[in-house]
């Protein structure tokens, strides 16, 4: 008995064995495991508004996340796989405090890092370190202008605590 007999496909002049249907079985059923693991990136939005400050017209920005609220949060083992998005109508380059990507995904305006221009998306990709941290631009004035948020990044124990206590402070806030 064989076990590499060729099986027809009801295809003329289209045979595969057994063992070719299995391997090609496998691969197709890790891929489509592989793709259901993979998450899309998640957005972050640079915003700009203008807010009332005394009676006078003062330009903040903001840095919003998927759900359109201040910052981000990750799961635990979650990548950060994000796109920041600027439509702050100006450049802008953001850091990510307390995270460890490679230089060129740092967010610190080295000079060959370019700033992200107004209307233009760039892609994040790197494995997190898991705490309570912030992210703020590195571009003229704009950290001061409150583009400032907190980036939470959970690990399994904090997950199974329902609490995250969030203190972002900034001279900016301060005077206002």
């Amino acid at each position: 008995m064989t076990i590499l007999q060729p099986i027809t496909m009801g295809i003329t002049d289209m045979t595969i064995t057994r063992r070719e249907w299995l391997i090609g079985s496998a691969a197709g059923l890790l891929a489509s495991a592989t793709r259901a693991h993979a998450q899309p990136p998640k957005r972050l939005t640079v915003t700009s508004r203008v807010l009332d400050v005394n009676g006078r017209p003062a330009k903040v920005f903001g840095l919003l996340g998927p759900d359109r609220q201040p910052g981000l949060t990750l799961a635990p083992g979650e990548r950060f796989a994000v796109t920041l998005d600027n439509q702050s109508g100006t450049d802008t380059i953001v850091h990510w405090h307390g995270q460890l990507p490679d230089w060129k995904q740092d967010g610190f305006p080295w000079p060959q890092t370019s700033p992200i221009a107004a209307g233009a998306a760039k892609s994040y990709d790197f494995a997190p370190i898991p705490g309570t941290f912030w992210m703020h631009s590195h571009q003229g004035m704009q950290e001061q202008q409150l583009m400032a948020a907190p980036l939470i990044v959970q690990d399994a124990a904090s997950r199974s605590v329902d609490m995250q206590e969030v203190v972002l402070q900034s001279a900016a806030l301060q005077s206002l």
